[in-house]
């Protein structure tokens, strides 16, 4: 049971604007003191804020509220394991058998030579999961090949801004795949680790800590700043522009399913770093 302001009225008043606002928000924090309830109220408080005063101040708040999120972040996914059972193979419909089967050359395509046939599992943890809503199966599928497979962005660019997703919602599931797809598509162990430290790694090319940066504004308040966007449209098609949210879209969503219903990562593939 919660203690301390509800997490409306805690969410209200960091909404309301001005340092006043905030202390009330910070305070509200700590009354709570519980991790989870922390997640809860930061979630809730990150939209009443996008809703609320200047895009600025949003942008300010919002990067301290992030650590709030995020340090509550992976032991909330934690306690999430194993709500949604995979399917099990007995119990696919020929339907979803046939639609399944057809993943694995995909997934194979995406992890290249490197991993072996034996080593790589038979049908993804997440589409498993997702495989309990048939009619939803097929059409995902078809949207997520073209993006991962047949998209307009190179496949460097397009898991830079996958792992970034999967990092910024504290993915394991997503985090472990692509880590592995971003190998195959070019980037080095070196640079995987500084996806974690973000644009402002000095690892990175300008062009890449523009992507970075377009990353990190998508999925933080929905948007791209205009210095941001006239970057990346100097660099950029416009279908490859209309790609960038799309990926950062589809990352964040599918991280949303992998955390929410508890997703395991298979074996074999590298765990979400240390925060």
């Amino acid at each position: 049971m919660l203690c301390g302001p509800r997490p409306f009225e805690v969410g209200g008043a960091l909404a309301s604007g001005g340092q006043s606002g905030f202390r009330k928000f910070a305070t509200g924090l700590q009354a709570l003191g519980n991790p989870d309830a922390d997640f809860r109220v930061a979630r809730i408080s990150r939209a009443a804020l996008l809703a609320g005063r200047s895009r600025e101040l949003n942008r300010k708040l919002l990067a301290w509220l992030g650590l709030v999120v995020f340090s509550s972040g992976s032991a909330f996914a934690e306690e999430a394991k194993s709500r949604i059972r995979p399917l099990a193979a007995s119990e696919w419909t020929p339907d979803v058998a046939a639609i399944l089967g057809g993943t694995r050359e995909s997934v194979a395509a995406l992890e290249g030579a490197e991993r072996r046939p034996e080593d790589r599992p038979k049908t993804l943890n997440i589409l498993k999961t997702i495989a309990h809503h048939e009619r939803l199966l097929g059409p995902f599928l078809a949207f997520a090949t073209v993006l991962g497979r047949d998209g307009a962005l190179s496949r460097r660019d397009s898991e830079m801004l996958a792992l970034r997703t999967s990092w910024n919602a504290r993915s394991e599931f997503e985090w472990g795949h692509h880590a592995e797809y971003a190998r195959v598509a070019g980037l080095s162990p070196s640079e995987i680790e500084q996806i974690v430290v973000g644009p402002e790694a000095s690892a990175w090319s300008v062009e890449d800590r523009v992507l970075l940066r377009a990353a990190d504004q998508l999925f933080a308040d929905q948007q791209i700043s205009d210095d941001v966007w006239d970057a990346l449209a100097l660099r950029y098609s416009e279908a490859q522009l209309v790609e960038i949210p799309f990926v950062v879209g589809q990352y964040t969503m599918l991280s949303m399913v992998a955390n929410a219903t508890g997703v395991e990562l298979e074996e074999g593939y590298d765990p979400l770093p240390e925060e």
